[in-house]
């Protein structure tokens, strides 16, 4: 075999790679087990684990972290756990010690005990759970709750579960020996900082009795608890006091359960579900899923500022896991995000939590690519579910708009909702109005759960909001349970999320298929050695969607029937399986089409108006047959009827498995259908437009589009607005009026100046293209002050999304349109704009790595102000703050260039820059200490003397330097003084510092061993970088991926980065000579590592040169 790391050849046994010193293997203390991961399978002991104080990785055994001395046995159960204190069971066997005698010999004792603890080990796998043995005792922490109650509740019924398991194996022995084994269980409260002498019961069960003594079986069994249990299940179940006993000079009241009714008497035939015969093709799989849970996986970095938490999950019992969540906190923001496979049935949720009743309403509202082009989409949908709204337009009328009396007397929720065009007021005034309106049915919600499907698809427009209405989630009784895909995460947009404890994010990752059969053993265990489920077995892929749709899919074709809760086989007839989930929901389609072509019709015409329509608008389709097509389709998983409206589960998994399905005549036959039945002739309504882009009927979409582009413009919904004009605008060519006396041309260009009015609403990268065009169609009428008024825009929009690239380039166009382009005010082709936007271009330069060209720029203007009067170069549109605001960053750039470039001038700089400005930032200083940093000089630095957060680098600057001075040597605690700089970066739209920070942090989690997420940020930090030309960070994440790729012995691959990184470096006039000396550096390391002992030795005396040269730090 290979190492998983290296790929380095080893020996089967091997603990640890010879070659890149992986851990493959651990061996448990305890019970000298050989194991896989870091918990013991046999025993259940966690073998290490990462300290819960200071994060280093140490073995459990040990006791103490050797870097702090926290205990590492508490560790190991606060690494697992949820709550600090919970119910804890503890299981013994009295008499199994005599077992060896009963049984008649040792080995048949072996084979007992060995079923025994399969027997308590499977089930407590099942219910989500780890067990440890103690000595001779069965320790089962129920730490994975979020309430000490729902623990106790938990642990209670999990004992008489287990009771009546140990019961059926009784059966077993009395038959053949006529003994029993006695089964004492307690269940205690314990907490996480308990050693394990406390996991004991400490109460000699033996001398308790069993209230009931007529069975016999029984008198082998007992369930004792203690007062903090009694008080939570008391009421749930027959139970006594049996005294009080005193632990660790502690007085602790005891109950016994009365379990005469709690104990099935009854031996049962059928086999036991944790004896399944799972197919054999299932164990390599099963190896493979449990990849993810490696040894490793427990490094980390425990950032102090983020309070939120992160988990991992699988998606069998993930509705469960989502209301326990929901009920531990009063209010919750939860995300569960994974690929598509992974994803639910929306309606097992939705049930789980009603079941609960934790809600008092549970709001459910589904995005869907189609959202962005109606005004303000999501709340749109939350808004027309609420009410039950009628949205195809045809019975609008009947929409009753009563509950928006009183804060909404203009109507703009009746003309959002019957998509009516507005007159007055002024777009922007009807954007914010209905903003306030919408907070408003928010803020009077009372305990809701809003729960959001595929949230990636939540329109512009609605997400800005959405991110408003976050940051006040504690003004409102509102929580929210969000499905997002495998890329998506909430708190990149909305960063403040990490500091509220009510945030979770939980990624999905694949179920194992035993997991899956076992989950639904009832229903799976007449059919699990048949042909079809070796077949479902193979194509699930960890995922229960594929799993649970395969299944129905058979139960549709009539090959499986159900029979008392089962499946069984009914017909052996051959079946092509699906291998994908997108296939196998087609086939499962292409069933209901073949039962009736009307139910097809009405279950496709429901996907594509959207994911949910109210019932009167279903009855304007004129089927004879609809009540009974929707509770067929109810019936079988595809839709579920909500308070009155019609809503499809996992809306657009089906929906584009619809569309690839239909063919052309099916589309053209439903969409003249809908046309005709749901909507009024000449509405504007996106459904409609789809409806014409199906059946390529372009002049009606093309009148679609730009309707519905005035309505979402009238209606303040710019981004909505600039959707539908880019669709409208491609099929403008052969769709405008022969009458019209605008040319195509000038139609363009009229649509084109509106977008580019509304520049401010949009990020750059999302109208580069049109802008463009609007740039070309201006330089050729040389309209020379439109173009600097467009570039202007967007110039200040690429600085705020950190595209420098392209600031540079408006900048350029800006200055080369000028009449007078020149910067000082004493000669005669003087600009106050020229001098504005040179200003504003010591920003860029410095960005885009032009370190040099900055501080030429940078030095040239100071002088210039230093002397003349600042007024004389002031623009009047412009504060006197604003404008003092813009001079101290451009001398804090320049600054900062200068030292980066070792400029021997930097401090004859700051003494003018001191002249022009009076005071310097206090937080100037910290320049300084940097400079010192690089040069290897120790600093002068007061970590107590927090920095001025009002000034742009301060808590940047300070954060790093304390962690490059005093956290150097400690991963973990660098990379929290890194994050806390990284926040100060972000706050001040400091872009490449920022992103600095990242690969700052990737780098403590490479020193971690952490190799793939450490890859992860490097390569996303890259992707950044070179998409807004940010080059010294492109050149400094070449060298992270080159360095990580040394240690993973991967030499060619680093060899490629680093000469391709030090041929373009050595071109370059403004190359940082501190980054040329890092790759000089690591080119030796590699060289060596290559057997180049001469070349080798040529680039190790090139950076010690530079070093040398500039009085760098070499080490």
């Amino acid at each position: 075999m290979e190492c998983p790391k290296c790929g380095y050849k080893i020996d089967e046994n091997t603990l640890v790679c010879p070659n890149c010193k992986k851990v493959l293997k651990l061996v448990c203390p305890i019970c000298n087990t050989v194991n896989k991961t870091n918990t013991c399978n046999k025993c259940g002991y966690i073998i290490v684990n990462k300290c819960h104080n200071c994060g280093k990785i140490n073995p459990t055994i040990a006791g103490k972290c050797s870097k702090c001395g926290f205990d590492t046995n508490v560790s190991a159960i606060l690494q697992g756990s949820n709550i600090e204190e919970f119910a804890c069971v503890s299981i013994d066997f009295p008499n199994l010690d005599d077992m060896p005698r009963i049984l008649g010999s040792n080995q048949l004792f072996k084979k007992f005990k060995d079923k025994l603890n399969a027997l308590i080990y499977n089930y407590v796998k099942s219910i989500g759970l780890k067990r440890q043995i103690i000595g001779n005792t069965h320790i089962i922490r129920f730490n994975k709750d979020y309430t000490y109650a729902t623990s106790a509740i938990n642990a209670v019924k999990s004992s008489i579960e287990l009771l009546n398991l140990i019961t059926q194996l009784n059966f077993k022995l009395t038959k053949v020996k006529d003994a029993q084994l006695k089964c004492n269980i307690a269940i205690l409260k314990r907490n996480a900082y308990a050693s394990n002498d406390d996991y004991k019961s400490g109460v000699n069960i033996q001398l308790l009795y069993q209230n009931i003594q007529s069975e016999k079986l029984l008198n082998s069994l007992q369930l004792i608890t203690d007062s903090s249990i009694y008080e939570i299940v008391g009421n749930d179940y027959p139970m006594a006091s049996i005294g009080m006993t005193r632990i660790k000079n502690q007085a602790i009241f005891l109950y016994e359960m009365d379990l005469s009714d709690l104990i099935t008497k009854e031996e049962k035939i059928e086999d036991d579900n944790t004896e399944l015969k799972i197919p054999n093709i299932l164990e390599a799989q099963q190896e493979i899923l449990d990849e993810e849970d490696s040894i490793y996986d427990i490094n980390g970095i425990d950032f102090d500022e983020i309070h939120c938490s992160f988990a991992k999950s699988i998606t069998q019992g993930l509705s469960s896991e989502i209301a326990q969540r929901l009920m531990a906190k009063k209010k919750n923001i939860l995300v569960v995000k994974g690929k598509k496979e992974y994803y639910p049935r929306t309606l097992e949720v939705i049930e789980k939590i009603k079941s609960n009743n934790i809600f008092t309403q549970v709001l459910k509202v589904t995005c869907y690519n189609d959202m962005k082009y109606k005004p303000y989409g999501f709340f749109y949908d939350l808004i027309a579910g609420i009410y039950g709204y009628s949205i195809t337009g045809k019975i609008k009328e009947q929409n009753n708009f009563a509950p928006f009396i009183g804060i909404d007397d203009s109507g703009f929720i009746k003309d959002m909702i019957n998509l009516n065009a507005r007159e007055f007021p002024h777009p922007e005034d009807v954007r914010y109005g209905l903003f306030e309106i919408f907070e408003t049915v928010i803020a009077k919600m009372k305990n809701t759960l809003i729960f959001i499907e595929d949230i990636e698809k939540m329109d512009d427009t609605s997400f800005e909001l959405f991110q408003n209405l976050l940051k006040k989630f504690d003004k409102y009784d509102v929580s929210y349970l969000m499905f997002g895909s495998k890329d998506f995460s909430l708190h990149k947009p909305a960063h403040f999320l990490l500091r509220k404890q009510e945030y979770c994010e939980i990624t999905l990752k694949p179920t194992p298929i035993k997991t899956l059969i076992e989950g639904n053993a009832t229903l799976c265990k007449n059919i699990l050695d048949s042909f079809y489920m070796q077949k479902i077995s193979k194509n699930t892929h960890g995922s229960q969607m594929y799993f649970m749709q395969a299944l129905l899919h058979l139960l549709d074709l009539g090959v499986f029937e159900v029979k008392k809760g089962s499946f069984e086989i009914k017909d052996t007839t051959t079946v092509v399986f699906p291998t994908t989930l997108d296939e196998l929901i087609q086939k499962r389609l292409l069933f209901v089409k073949s039962q009736d072509e009307n139910l097809f019709k009405l279950f496709t015409s429901l996907l594509l108006i959207g994911p949910q329509l109210d019932l009167k608008s279903i009855k304007l389709f004129n089927h004879p047959q609809t009540d009974d097509y929707l509770k067929y389709l109810d019936n079988k998983g595809f839709i579920y009827n909500n308070n009155g409206v019609i809503q499809v589960q996992n809306y657009n998994l089906y929906y584009e498995n619809a569309v690839k399905l239909m063919t052309f005549e099916e589309k053209r036959s439903i969409a003249n259908y809908l046309v005709m039945y749901c909507f009024k002739e000449n509405a504007a309504h996106p459904v409609l437009a789809k409806l014409y882009s199906l059946v390529e009927s372009s002049k009606n979409e093309f009148v679609q589009w730009e309707n519905l582009s005035n309505i979402n413009r009238s209606l303040g919904d710019f981004s909505a607005y600039l959707n539908c004009s880019l669709r409208f605008l491609k099929l403008l060519d052969n769709n405008i009026n022969d009458t019209s006396v605008k040319s195509i041309e000038e139609y363009k260009m009229e649509v084109y100046e509106n977008i580019a009015n509304l520049l401010y609403k949009y990020t750059p990268e999302k109208i580069e293209n049109i802008t463009q065009v609007i740039l070309d169609n201006l330089e050729k009428d040389l309209q020379d002050k439109k173009i600097i008024n467009l570039c202007n825009k967007i110039m200040q929009g690429c600085l705020i999304s950190g595209n420098y690239t392209h600031a540079l380039l408006m900048s350029h166009k800006i200055l080369s349109r000028l009449e007078n382009s020149g910067i000082n005010p004493q000669n005669s082709d003087f600009s106050i704009t020229a001098f504005l936007i040179s200003l504003i271009k010591i920003e860029i330069l410095f960005n885009v790595g032009d370190l040099e060209d900055c501080i030429t720029l940078g030095d040239e203007l100071f002088e210039i102000l230093a002397t003349n009067p600042i007024e004389a170069v002031k623009p009047k549109t412009i504060s006197d703050k604003q404008f003092r605001d813009l001079l101290v960053d451009a001398a804090g750039y320049v600054i900062f260039a200068k030292i980066l470039q070792f400029k021997t001038n930097t401090f004859q700089f700051c003494e003018v820059a001191e002249r022009v400005l009076g005071n310097m930032p206090e937080s100037y200083k910290y320049f300084v200490e940097i400079d010192k940093l690089l040069h290897g000089k120790p600093v002068n630095f007061n970590v107590n003397q927090q920095p001025n957060e009002e000034e742009k680098f301060a808590k940047f600057l300070y954060n790093v330097i304390d962690a490059f001075s005093r956290k150097s040597t400690d991963s973990n605690a660098f990379a929290i003084k890194i994050y806390h700089a990284k926040l100060g970066a972000k706050a001040n739209n400091l872009n490449q510092l920022e992103l600095f920070c990242d690969l700052m942090i990737g780098r403590s989690y490479f020193k971690l061993e952490n190799y793939k997420k450490a890859s992860s940020i490097y390569n996303s930090v890259l992707e950044t970088s070179q998409n807004n030309g940010l080059k010294n960070i492109t050149y400094l994440a070449w060298y992270s991926i080159a360095e990580m790729a040394v240690v993973n012995n991967d030499i060619n691959t680093a060899f490629g980065l680093i000469t391709n990184a030090i041929v373009e470096l050595e071109k370059q006039s403004n190359t940082n000579m501190f980054i040329l000396m890092l790759f000089k550096l690591l080119h030796a390391k590699v060289l060596k590592i290559k057997k180049e002992d001469t070349q080798a030795s040529f680039c190790y005396n090139q950076a010690k040169q530079i070093a040398e040269k500039y009085k760098l730090n070499f080490k």
